[in-house]
């Protein structure tokens, strides 16, 4: 069988209930990655996690436009919708949710 990966995708604090870009049921899923993070390393596969990590000046927020959030818009000459501050670097919602932390050596790993 092909090595595999368990992949979370930005499961992060502010993409959780009380976070600046909440997803409905958001925190629903941090039991199930909870789960697959200890099922992943008892069978020794990677678990990998992605994070948003902005600027707080980051050109997608409609704060740096003085538009509200969810705001079409276009960026660059690309259509843009603008997002609440989210996932700001060194930020409350910016680290990864309350999940089992992974066992696995982080060396060389940005």
């Amino acid at each position: 069988m092909p090595p595999r990966a368990l992949l979370l995708v930005d499961l992060q604090n502010d993409f959780c209930a009380g976070g600046a870009l909440a997803v409905p049921e958001g925190d629903s899923t941090v039991d199930v990655a909870n789960r697959l993070i200890d099922w992943c390393q008892s069978r020794g596969e990677a678990v990998i996690a992605s994070q948003d990590w902005h600027p707080a000046n980051h050109g997608s927020f409609a704060s740096q436009h003085g538009v509200e959030p969810y705001t079409p818009g276009q960026l660059d000459g690309l259509p843009q919708t603008f997002w609440p501050d989210h996932c700001v670097q060194n930020s409350e919602g910016a680290p990864i949710t309350s999940v089992t932390e992974p066992k696995s050596d982080r060396s060389g790993v940005p």
